[in-house]
C-alpha cells in the first residue's frame, strides 16, 4: 500500500502570511487612528466653536441690558480701557442682566450687576478671556471684603477689543473718558487664535456694532421730589404752615379756604366758557408754548448729540411722549389748551385744564392725577376704548396713550 507523504509549511511561507498579516493589520489601525484624530479635531473644533458663539451671546446680552443712575454715579460708572499697543480692551459697567445670564444660581434673584471683561494669561501662560460679576446693590460693610465672581469666556485669545463711540468727535475710541455717561454704540472685535496656529484668520474675526438702547436714569426719575407737606403716599392732611397737605392718606386733604378758592376758580371759568371767552390769557398761552418747545428742541438736540441732555431748566430728562390726537412736534402735547394735538380726544382738554388751575390755586404741579379726584366740582372723565391717561409730572400736563 502506497503512503502520501504530508507537505508542511515552509520557513518562507510563513514570513510572507506573518507579512500580509501584519500589513492588513497596520492598514486597520492606521484607518481607525485617522478616525480618532478626526472625530476629536471635530469635537474640539465645534467646542470652539460653541465657546466663541457663547462668549459672543454674553457680551451682547451685557451690553443690551445696560443701566445707569444719575443719582449713584459711583456705583454705575461706565469704564472701558485700551492700550494703543496692545489688542486687549478692559471694559466694565453696570447691567440689568436678563434671567438666563450667567451666573443666575450664584447671585439668584440679584440681576442688577457690575460686569467686567478682560485678557488675562493662564497657567500656559496662554491669554483667556475672563468675565467678573458682582452684585451691585451691597450692604455697606460688604462692598470691601466682596470678591467678584470669575468665569473663563475662552482661551487662546487672538484679539479683544471694545471701542464705544464718542460723540463730541465722532469716532471710535479706545478709553471712555465720560464714565458718568453711557455711550450711544459699541463696536466688539472677539477672534481665537486657530487649531495649530498662533493667529486668527480674518473670517474668524467676530466683529459687532452695538446699539445702547439704554438711557440715563435720571435723578429726578428715580427718586421724584415730594410736593411740599406731602407724605408718603401723596395724600394728607393740611399742614401747619397752610401748604399742601400731608399725612399717610391715599388721597389729599384740601383746607376749607382751598377749596374755596377752587370753586371760585371753577365758577370763573364756567361762566368764561359760558360767554365764548377763552379761559387762559395770551400770555398764558404763549408762556406755555415757549415751555413746551425749549423741552423739545433740547429733546432733538440730545438725540442729535449736539446739546445737553434733554429736560426742562434744571435737568430731569423729559421725554415729552407723542401726541395722539395730531399736532406738529413744536406743539404742546395733545389735549393742551391751545394745542392743535388735542383736537378730537374727549376729556383730555378737561383734565389738562383742571390742571393748570391746580397749578394755580395750590401753587405748584399736581403730583399725579389722583390729586384732582379728591377736589370738588371736578369728575375724572374716562380716557377712550382701548387708550389710557399719561402724565408727565414734569410738565404737568396729561396725553392719551395706547394703553399696553
Amino acid at each position: 500500500m502506497k503512503k502520501h507523504k504530508q507537505r508542511a509549511f515552509t520557513l518562507v511561507e510563513i514570513i510572507m502570511a506573518v507579512a500580509i498579516v501584519g500589513l492588513i493589520g497596520a492598514i486597520i489601525f492606521s484607518t481607525f487612528n485617522s478616525t480618532v484624530d478626526v472625530t476629536d479635531s471635530g469635537a474640539e473644533a465645534a467646542e470652539q466653536v460653541q465657546r466663541e458663539r457663547i462668549a459672543v451671546k454674553t457680551i451682547e446680552d451685557a451690553f443690551n441690558s445696560m443701566v445707569y443712575y444719575e443719582q449713584n454715579r459711583d456705583k454705575y460708572t461706565f469704564d472701558v480701557y485700551s492700550e494703543e499697543i496692545s489688542e486687549f480692551s478692559d471694559i466694565s459697567f453696570p447691567t440689568r442682566v436678563p434671567p438666563d445670564f450667567l451666573g443666575a444660581k450664584e447671585f439668584g434673584g440679584q440681576r442688577l450687576r457690575r460686569v467686567r471683561f478682560y485678557v488675562e494669561d493662564d497657567l500656559d501662560g496662554e491669554p483667556m478671556l475672563v468675565m467678573e460679576q458682582s452684585p451691585i446693590n451691597l450692604a455697606a460693610e460688604s462692598i470691601d471684603i466682596y470678591e467678584p465672581r470669575k468665569w473663563v469666556l475662552g482661551t487662546r485669545v487672538n484679539t479683544f477689543l471694545v471701542q464705544p463711540w464718542d460723540l463730541t468727535v465722532n469716532t471710535w475710541v479706545n478709553t471712555w473718558e465720560n464714565t458718568n455717561s453711557i455711550p450711544s454704540r459699541v463696536k466688539v472685535e472677539l477672534s481665537f487664535k486657530g487649531q495649530g496656529r498662533d493667529y486668527a484668520r480674518d473670517d474668524e474675526i467676530h466683529k459687532r456694532d452695538i446699539i445702547i438702547f439704554s438711557d440715563s436714569i435720571t435723578q429726578a426719575v428715580q427718586n421724584p421730589p415730594l410736593p411740599a407737606g406731602r407724605g408718603s403716599r401723596g395724600g394728607g392732611r393740611p399742614s401747619s404752615s397752610g401748604g399742601r397737605p400731608s399725612s399717610s392718606s391715599s388721597k389729599p386733604r384740601y383746607t376749607p379756604e382751598q377749596i374755596a378758592e377752587w370753586r371760585r376758580r371753577m365758577e370763573e371759568r364756567r361762566r368764561s366758557s359760558d360767554s365764548g371767552r377763552s379761559n387762559y390769557t395770551d400770555a398764558q398761552r404763549d408762556a406755555y408754548r415757549k415751555r413746551m418747545a425749549e423741552i423739545y428742541q433740547k429733546r432733538m438736540a440730545s438725540r442729535r448729540g449736539d446739546g445737553p441732555p434733554a429736560g426742562p431748566p434744571g435737568g430731569g430728562g423729559v421725554r415729552v411722549p407723542p401726541a395722539v390726537g395730531g399736532g406738529t412736534p413744536s406743539s404742546p402735547p395733545a389735549g393742551v389748551p391751545g394745542s392743535p394735538g388735542g383736537v378730537g380726544i374727549p376729556g383730555v382738554t378737561q383734565i389738562n385744564d383742571a390742571l393748570m388751575l391746580y397749578e394755580q390755586v395750590f401753587g405748584q404741579p399736581a403730583s399725579s392725577l389722583d390729586d384732582l379726584t379728591g377736589l370738588p366740582e371736578f369728575n375724572l372723565p374716562s380716557p377712550p376704548a382701548g387708550m389710557q391717561w399719561q402724565y408727565n409730572p414734569q410738565t404737568g400736563t396729561v396725553t392719551a396713550v395706547r394703553a399696553g
